[in-house]
């Protein structure tokens, strides 16, 4: 894909940061922004901020790009000072036998629930609980866990891979991770958990923002304009 991404004359792409994974610069020239859309009305918050459960969330494959070993340890790491939270675990791979046995030898059976696979229509009912998303990955594009849960009005704390720095504004609707290792996953999850206010004013912009960019309208008007440059393209 990358090859082809380079030698191409024109290309949608998900986002700028993309492009830099790819190792190219951002080029409006050539380059134009098509991203998948979200359903608003399906993917939308139902409770209040406040009413929320004190639940975190995590939503993708069971496997070491996803980090989900580090954050099932940084969770246990906040038990003192957080023990009436609880987390929840959406998706399946080939390490599910590894996090039941760390969270087993960890003590953490009444606080760590392992999902499964979770099928779309039934994500929103756990994307409107959670109080805060963590995805600390390894790499990504734009992840659709990622808009679905801003979507719902539940903040993210994210790697800053791929175009995910160019959806989460760090600080404002979400949080972008300095590293994924465990500790640091624990410290921010402790510094976030401190401040329910933030944590409610995230939630409020994280919907504003999905709405005014990844709702079905501004995807439909960038799939357009780049359908008119391929016409244009193809007419030279």
């Amino acid at each position: 894909m990358e090859s082809i991404a380079k030698g191409s004359d024109l290309m949608c792409i998900e986002s700028p940061s993309v492009a830099k994974h790819w190792g190219m610069q951002y080029n409006t020239d050539k380059m134009q922004i098509v991203h998948l859309y979200v359903d608003t009305e399906k993917f939308s918050p139902t409770l209040e901020f406040e009413q929320r459960p004190k639940v975190i969330g995590m939503c993708g494959r069971l496997d070491h790009s996803k980090r989900v070993l580090e954050s099932i340890k940084a969770f246990s790491q906040i038990r003192d000072e957080f023990p009436e939270y609880i987390m929840e675990i959406a998706g399946s791979g080939p390490l599910k036998s590894k996090c039941k046995e760390l969270i087993k030898q960890l003590g953490e059976e009444n606080r760590i629930k392992l999902l499964g696979w979770v099928d779309n229509d039934k994500l929103p009912d756990f994307f409107k609980r959670w109080k805060l998303m963590l995805a600390p990955t390894n790499y990504e594009g734009v992840p659709n866990s990622l808009l679905e849960s801003m979507a719902c009005g539940t903040p993210v704390l994210s790697s800053p891979v791929g175009g995910i720095p160019d959806v989460i504004s760090d600080g404002i609707d979400g949080w972008l991770l300095p590293d994924n290792c465990t500790d640091t996953i624990a410290k921010w999850l402790k510094t976030l958990l401190r401040d329910q206010d933030k944590l409610a004013l995230a939630s409020k912009n994280s919907r504003e923002k999905i709405l005014k960019n990844y709702s079905f309208e501004p995807s439909l008007i960038n799939f357009n304009n780049f359908a008119q440059r391929i016409k244009i393209y193809g007419e030279k």
